[in-house]
């Protein structure tokens, strides 16, 4: 427990820091505008941290904090919306329910093609695990977490210029 709470207590005072930085303008927004995202996370902090400043950055985030809210959002039966709602999926690995971070990412992944809506997966998972995850998905950034802004930033601008 003490190490949970460790963690918790680190990754809150870097988002602070990153929140703090994010309002004095010293994390530039990223260059291809504004940007709809789903948002799943089930950390609150994280959530709100994470929705907070890519918010103040001027994107629009929609949050989640289980998986099948995000693909209900995203697909009408077998179908997917159209339009989309959403440009990116910003995507957790270790949720609780039935479908975990990974397996919606699949199911994102097989049905929409990845120019429509680009996934980054993000988690705290052990390094074993994250190797795991990038071998099933190739083509998708991961970032682990804690990390600051500006990488999540510079990894949205990388996908928007290979789109």
């Amino acid at each position: 427990m003490t190490l949970v709470i460790e963690t918790e207590v680190l990754y809150v005072r870097e988002y602070i820091i990153d929140i703090v930085a994010c309002a004095s303008f010293d994390v530039e927004p990223t260059k291809g505008g504004s940007v709809n995202i789903a948002l799943l996370e089930d950390n609150p902090s994280i959530l709100d941290y994470l929705s907070t400043a890519l918010e103040m950055l001027g994107h629009r985030v929609q949050k989640f904090t289980h998986s099948a809210p995000l693909l209900e959002t995203l697909f009408s039966g077998e179908n997917v919306r159209s339009p989309l709602p959403f440009d990116l999926a910003l995507i957790d690995l270790l949720l609780p329910g039935s479908i975990s971070g990974l397996e919606a990412a699949h199911l994102i992944q097989q049905a929409i093609p990845s120019n429509q809506l680009h996934i980054i997966v993000i988690s705290a998972c052990s390094h074993k695990e994250l190797e795991q995850a990038r071998a099933e998905l190739p083509q998708v950034p991961f970032l682990r977490k804690p990390f600051r802004m500006h990488e999540l930033l510079q990894t949205i601008d990388q996908i928007q210029l290979t789109s």
